[in-house]
């Protein structure tokens, strides 16, 4: 649509100059527009809600959310096209409420679950390293469920308002993540009425042994106590 538009030469009411029209005016172009101009969304005092789910391979790769229009190049890079000269005021705070690599299975800790990051001046580049395990979760009643667990180590960076081209960083919110080959399998058990009865004795056999200890130290304490004062036994 944007290279149509471009195409059109449009001529002003009351002069017969002819001017190429403006793409950025068009309404199905004007997203791009914001797109890569990240200042033209400086006004805006609103953010975004994301919600979704990715497939991704099981190996390394990322994803993230930055300003610009992405698009992938001839080599299969990852290109975003945006005006840098306003970068430093894109607001990349961010509250991640849930982030999972699989189906939720009992006492799963996610530890992105509830992070807030606020960059207190301008805009920053936010990096979370994820180590990704697949985890296997099998329970009494029911199907296996495949799923996994993962942790996560933090980098941030602010962006710079005059920074030259060696300093600077697109600013962004990066999730970069790593598969372990190694698989970890979670199984749920129960306790026989049997199991428990002998665990329960052997918790009062115990008990009664170090009452037992306790009792002859503390009667052999006092017996040498009172040998040494002179006096007679406490059985005495």
């Amino acid at each position: 649509v944007r290279a149509a538009y471009q195409r059109v030469r449009l001529v002003k009411q009351g002069s017969g100059k002819v001017d190429l029209a403006d793409w950025k005016t068009h309404p199905l172009c004007s997203h791009d527009s914001e797109l890569i101009d990240p200042g033209a969304l400086a006004e805006v005092q609103e953010g975004c809600n994301l919600w979704g789910h990715l497939t991704v391979n099981k190996v390394a790769g990322n994803f993230h959310v930055a300003p610009g229009r992405a698009f992938s190049s001839s080599g299969g890079h990852l290109v975003h096209e945006f005006k840098p000269f306003e970068m430093h005021r894109f607001n990349t705070s961010h509250v991640i409420h849930q982030l999972s690599f699989g189906p939720y299975y009992p006492s799963q800790v996610n530890p992105l679950d509830r992070v807030a990051k606020v960059a207190a001046a301008g805009s920053a580049l936010y990096q979370y390293y994820i180590k990704v395990v697949p985890t296997s979760y099998l329970p009494i009643r029911g199907e296996a469920l495949d799923s996994s667990q993962y942790s996560v180590t933090e980098a941030e960076r602010p962006v710079l308002p005059n920074a030259g081209r060696q300093d600077f960083v697109l600013p962004g919110v990066f999730f970069i993540y790593d598969v372990s080959p190694v698989k970890v399998t979670y199984t749920e058990t129960t306790t026989s009425f049997l199991a428990f009865l002998t665990s329960t004795c052997a918790i009062v056999g115990g008990v009664f042994v170090v009452a037992g200890i306790v009792d002859a130290a503390l009667y052999s304490m006092s017996i040498q106590v009172a040998a040494h004062k002179g006096g007679r036994g406490v059985l005495d």
